[in-house]
């Protein structure tokens, strides 16, 4: 997940971590969830066959979920959702958790803690946090067995 409207995912060490796993499994694919086209345009000319799931991008640079421009507001929540699902379904996961969204996504993943590279660790979730997100989930009877 590359977040790069209002806050900048650090790029650089994106793409350091994309390459050492990609050194390692050459055939690995990369899934690029972003909110922003430049990045993903830099991206499909940096890993052939990037994978990503179709989505409005805003012109202006706003996140998507706070640009008024957006032409369906439940569109673009259905596409975020779409974009975490396939985040967790990840076998390995390269995030910045400066991004809730991010955080979220290494939450729910069916990867190893092993598989996560958090390019910036310094902001890692706090223990009460993700127990304030797991109790959110038992809430609403939806929390993923490994966090229970």
């Amino acid at each position: 997940h590359v977040r790069y409207t209002d806050r900048k995912a650090p790029l650089r060490a994106v793409s350091h971590a994309l390459d050492a796993l990609r050194s390692r499994i050459p055939s690995a694919a990369v899934f690029l969830s972003t909110d922003s086209r430049q990045v993903e345009d830099l991206f499909r000319r940096r890993y052939a066959g990037l994978v990503t799931s179709a989505k409005w991008h805003s012109k202006s640079g706003r996140p998507l979920h706070m640009d008024e421009d957006r032409p369906d507001a439940a569109e673009s929540a259905v596409e975020a959702l779409v974009d975490l699902c396939l985040l967790a379904s990840c076998d390995f996961l390269v995030l910045d958790t400066g991004s809730a969204f991010a955080r979220l996504a290494a939450l729910l993943a069916n990867a190893p803690s092993n598989r996560i590279r958090d390019v910036r660790p310094l902001n890692a979730l706090p223990h009460a946090a993700r127990e304030l997100l797991w109790r959110a989930c038992v809430t609403v009877k939806w929390a993923p067995r490994r966090l229970r």
